[in-house]
């Protein structure tokens, strides 16, 4: 196998989504759902987050009608409900108003 190279490749110091998402997350505690915007300049602009949600797995289920013989695929839903607590939410809000790109 061979590699080619162009150009630098040091790290950025400009932060990337990534950065923000795993700094809120790990302030919180919680692998909660989030979305985040960030600027050319490492910026963050805008954030979404949920603080209730449902994780887990679905099944199928394949019941057989016994008159028809037909066969109806549906899903058995395995998922817990989970949400951020009031604390976890203040911390996410106030690292959001202290982060947040002003317009």
């Amino acid at each position: 196998m061979a590699i080619k190279i162009f150009g630098s490749h040091k790290k950025s110091d400009k932060k990337i989504a990534y950065d923000y998402i795993s700094e809120l997350q790990t302030l919180a505690g919680a692998a909660f759902p989030i979305t985040v915007t960030v600027d050319n300049d490492g910026q963050l602009t805008g954030i979404t987050y949920e603080t209730e949600w449902k994780e887990g797995t679905t099944e199928p289920v394949e019941p057989t009608d016994k008159k028809t013989k037909k066969v109806t695929i549906t899903y058995k839903e395995n998922y817990k409900s989970l949400k951020l607590s009031d604390a976890q939410i203040k911390k996410i809000d106030t690292y959001i108003d202290s982060t947040l790109k002003k317009a």
